[in-house]
């Protein structure tokens, strides 16, 4: 008997089998969830900061990143930082000095563009894969990002308060010679401050709401070490170099020109020298000896070959009171016995020095503003202006050479040379090849000034002048209450202006060889001043 077939219904064979719809639903969900996930990733990756996060309490969720600086940029000016809140740091150097300083959060501001950012960048700095998951955090917990600071002058003022009392420069080592020995002394080290990487340090403990209250009795928050910076030093192989010198002797050979002045020998261990150094501490100093050997002939042992010949010579005469006379005996005592080695310069000024009372000087009469006034002094121009000749005679080279505002007449027209202490000086150089001194003298009312030396050549000086231009003087009336009609007085000595030239003439064998221009001096006019009397007024047009 065969089996009877069944048949099913249509359509039973697509349904799931049970164990079929177990699985079936959570797939769906976890499709569902992960389709949710990645819309979250692809919210996190628009153009908006993501939702609930703030910064220094502003709400910048949902907001572009040129919103949120508006609105940070807004808030700021709304905001008064505090003062008595900030940053507490001590700062020590190498050398143990520390201080410890206070920045109040009122010393810097918001940097509202930076602060965007910052917010902005909160899941946006993630991989797509892991935005979704910043997003959803955002949403259920919200995110506070610190404020990033910027400096002001605030903070500028404190790391200059820094360095003003902690950095120091590193003190370089020195030495000097001496006539027995070298001075050495060691450096000692200095200490600066990396301003740059305080500056972040402090901006960064702002930025991390790191504040404390800034009183007398806060502790630092952090320690900032100043960098050593260490001193040169010395070779003493090289001073070695420069001071090491060979002994010299004096020398003089008239027919040759030739003349060598004398100077000792001088040296010195610049190996034990260096160890001497090397031992001492920062900033110590010792001396080291150094070896001398001495000449066996010098310029004094050469002094009756010298000087034998009278290169130059003038001599003026001395009017007026005592006291001017007596000045000019000073100025040449000071002057006289004066060496000059070949090359060497004589400054008048610096021989004789400032005019004062404590030197021996008298008040006499000189020129001071045109007016004829008593001064300390008074009365040295005549010495300069005899030397002066006297160098012109020898042959010299002048260096420095300034003419009377009026025209004297103790030597040529011309041939004069006014000084005035730290304003005016006479000069000339000893441009022959042996050494030159100078003698100057006064007996009575005459002053003497010789330049010996050793004549080299068979030149001879004439000094010459020519008065090129004249200028009048005029005559000026002034009333005097006390003088009686038809009288007098003359109150101001006139002087007539000129301008003069000198020339060096210069001869070989009594031939003229060269006339040179010396000079050209302008004098100035003097007015005459005549008193009269009150009563004689009119006449004079007054």
């Amino acid at each position: 008997m065969e089996p009877i077939p069944t048949t099913e219904p249509a359509g039973a064979q697509d349904s799931p089998s049970p164990r079929k719809k177990k699985y079936l639903l959570p797939l769906l969900i976890a499709a569902a969830v992960l389709a949710l996930y990645c819309a979250l990733c692809a919210l996190g990756g628009g153009s908006a900061i993501y939702p609930n996060v703030t910064v220094g309490g502003v709400s910048l969720g949902g907001l572009t990143l040129e919103q949120a600086q508006a609105a940070l940029t807004e808030a700021g000016a709304a905001q008064t930082a505090p003062e008595d809140r900030g940053v507490v740091f001590l700062a020590k150097t190498p050398q143990g000095e520390e201080a410890t300083f206070q920045v109040p959060l009122a010393s810097v501001t918001t940097d509202a563009p930076a602060s965007a950012d910052r917010a902005f960048q909160v899941g946006h700095d993630q991989p797509f894969p892991l935005r979704g998951g910043v997003y959803l955090r955002c949403l259920l917990t919200g995110q506070e990002v610190l404020p990033v600071y910027a400096n002001s002058g605030g903070l500028d003022a404190v790391l200059d308060q820094v360095e003003a009392a902690l950095v120091k420069s590193p003190v370089e080592p020195a030495w000097e010679q001496g006539e027995e020995s070298l001075h050495l002394t060691r450096g000692q080290p200095g200490c600066q401050l990396d301003r740059e990487a305080l500056r972040q340090q402090v901006l960064e403990t702002f930025g991390r709401n790191q504040l404390v209250d800034l009183t007398d009795e806060a502790q630092p928050q952090f320690t900032v070490s100043l960098e050593e910076t260490l001193p040169g030093e010395l070779n003493l192989a090289d001073i070695l170099d420069e001071v090491e010198t060979p002994v010299q002797n004096a020398a003089f050979d008239k027919a040759a020109k030739l003349f060598q002045t004398d100077h000792r020998g001088i040296s010195f261990d610049a190996a034990a020298a260096q160890e001497t150094y090397d031992a001492l501490d920062w900033g110590e100093s010792q001396d080291f000896p150094l070896d001398i050997t001495q000449p066996t002939t010098t310029v004094a042992d050469l002094a009756p070959q010298l000087y034998q010949d009278v290169l130059g010579s003038c001599t003026t005469n001395i009017s007026g009171s005592a006291n001017r006379v007596e000045n000019i005996r000073l100025a040449a005592q000071y002057c006289n016995g004066t060496v000059l080695m070949p090359g060497e310069t004589f400054s008048y000024n610096g021989i004789v020095g400032s005019r004062s009372a404590a030197r021996g000087f008298l008040p006499a009469p000189a020129y001071v503003g045109g007016e004829t006034v008593q001064e300390t002094g008074g009365g040295v121009c005549q010495g300069s202006s005899t030397v002066y000749l006297a160098a012109l005679r020898a042959n010299l080279k002048i260096v420095e050479r300034y003419p009377h505002g009026y025209i004297t007449r103790y030597v040529p027209d011309g041939m004069d040379a006014t000084v005035y202490y730290g304003v005016k000086d006479f000069r000339f150089q000893n441009d022959t090849p042996f050494p030159l001194k100078v003698q100057a003298s006064v007996s009575g009312r005459s002053l003497t000034v010789n330049l010996l030396g050793t004549k080299s050549d068979n030149i001879t000086v004439e000094m010459t002048n020519q008065i090129v231009g004249t200028t009048g003087y005029n005559t000026v009336y002034q009333i005097d209450e006390s003088l009686p009609a038809g009288s007098t007085k003359v109150k101001t000595t006139p002087y007539t202006g000129y301008t003069v030239k000198v020339y060096r003439n210069l001869y070989a064998g009594g031939a003229l060889q060269e006339t040179r221009l010396e000079s050209t001096s302008v004098y100035r006019p003097r007015d005459k001043v005549v008193l009269v009397s009150p009563a004689d007024a009119a006449q004079y047009g007054l």
